[in-house]
C-alpha cells in the first residue's frame, strides 16, 4: 500500500520535476493527482492555477479547473461551481463526476437556487455555455 499510495506519487512527481516542470505535458492530470495523493493539496492548486493561466490549449485546463473547483466547494467556496462547470463545458467525460460534486455540495449547504440549477443541467445533461 506504502508503495501505490505514497511511493509512486512522490516517484512520478520528483521526475516530473527533473524533466522541467513541463504544464504542457499531456500527463499533467496525473501529476496533479500524485501531488493529491501526496496531501499536498496547496501544490496542487498552485500547479492547477499555474496551467489554467498558462496553457495555450483550453482543452488541458479542463481537469485542472475540475480539481481547483472541488478544493474550493472542500473549503466552503461556492464559486467552485462555475470553475466545475467550466471543465464540464471543455471536456464532456468529466460530466458524471463534476455533476456530482456539485449535486452534493448543493445537497449539503442548503443552496436551493444552485441545486435547481443543477437538477435541470444534470436531467438535460447539459451545462453552462462556455
Amino acid at each position: 500500500e506504502r508503495e501505490e499510495h505514497y511511493l509512486t506519487p512522490l516517484r512520478d512527481f520528483e521526475q516530473w520535476q527533473k524533466e522541467g516542470s513541463n504544464i504542457h505535458d499531456t500527463n499533467i492530470a496525473d501529476i496533479i493527482k500524485a501531488l493529491d495523493a501526496l496531501c499536498r493539496y496547496e501544490e496542487a492548486e498552485s500547479l492547477c492555477d499555474r496551467i489554467i493561466a498558462e496553457s495555450q490549449n483550453v482543452y488541458m485546463t479542463a481537469f485542472p479547473l475540475l480539481y481547483k473547483g472541488n478544493r474550493m466547494l472542500h473549503r466552503y467556496d461556492k464559486n467552485g461551481i462555475d470553475l466545475i462547470y467550466r471543465s464540464i463545458n471543455l471536456n464532456s467525460n468529466l460530466i458524471s463526476t463534476g455533476l456530482d460534486m456539485i449535486g452534493s455540495y448543493c445537497q449539503q449547504m442548503g443552496l436551493e437556487k444552485e441545486l435547481n440549477e443543477y437538477r435541470k443541467k444534470e436531467k438535460n445533461s447539459l451545462v453552462y455555455p462556455s
